[in-house]
């Protein structure tokens, strides 16, 4: 199988991105699939979700060793990518983990010639069957080297209308980068969360999505409405595996993602 890459991508924080990538890594390597997430935010939630698991004696450890090995210090060449891809005790994924002191990156290799390729020459090597990128909720660098590495961009968007005004900037910057930096971006999916049609806000704009944006949204076999994570059992809530089965809704949405990413 050929390994594929997964961006959750949107210019703006608080959408979801990190939850849904965290989950939708997490149940499909409950399919059997080899999984490597890769934090690349300098905020570090997705990190900061797997230590979070761990008890403390590992806990300590494991921070010890993200501060030594970390996806800066593999772009900076001062670690190796075995030394990076850390697998944890409770998980089958190995994650490439973000500290604060990322932050730096999005400035730091401005002057180093083909500095937008950088992060897919240091993963190049990276074997497994699904790559995940958690990605900051900005355009910026860090943007770019997602966009550089993706072949699937999944747009979790939150379904007000300042989110869907502002949601042909994101597009027209993943054309730009399929045109100019990475021709092997092959699809889009669009995912509305936080919906809930009882307020008229969030319905207008969710048909506003609907008419603007269907290519890019997922409509199961004889559906007329797309996927979408409701307000009611949101992303967010639902980060640790008991709490998801108690949202049938939302399992249901990631198994009909995964079905795809999986066929595409």
């Amino acid at each position: 199988m050929k390994k594929k890459t997964i961006a959750l991508q949107n210019g703006k924080g608080g959408v979801g991105k990190s939850t849904l990538s965290l989950l939708l890594a997490d149940r499909m390597s409950r399919r059997g699939r080899e999984i490597v997430f890769i934090d690349n935010d300098p905020q570090g939630s997705s990190t900061h979700w797997f230590l979070d698991q761990l008890n403390d004696d590992d806990y300590e450890n494991y921070v010890s060793t993200f501060q030594r090995h970390n996806l800066l210090s593999l772009l900076e060449k001062k670690s190796s990518l075995k030394e990076v891809l850390i697998q944890l005790p409770f998980s089958e994924i190995k994650l490439i983990a973000a500290t604060p002191e990322y932050e730096k990156a999005k400035t730091a290799f401005n002057g180093t010639p083909g500095h937008e390729n950088l992060m897919k020459i240091r993963l190049n090597e990276i074997k497994c069957d699904f790559q995940f990128l958690d990605t900051p909720g900005e355009l910026s660098l860090l943007t770019n080297w997602s966009l550089s590495i993706a072949n699937i961009i999944i747009i979790p968007i939150q379904s007000e209308m300042f989110a869907y005004k502002s949601l042909s900037l994101l597009l027209d910057k993943i054309q730009s980068a399929k045109d100019y930096l990475n021709p092997f971006i092959e699809k889009i999916y669009l995912i509305p969360n936080l919906v809930d049609l009882r307020t008229r806000s969030s319905s207008r704009a969710f048909e506003y999505l609907k008419e603007a944006y269907s290519q890019y949204m997922i409509f199961p076999d004889g559906s007329q409405e797309p996927l979408y994570i409701p307000k009611k059992a949101a992303v967010s809530n639902f980060i640790d595996e008991y709490k998801l089965h108690r949202a049938p809704d939302v399992e249901a949405v990631l198994d009909n993602i995964l079905d795809l990413l999986e066929m595409d």
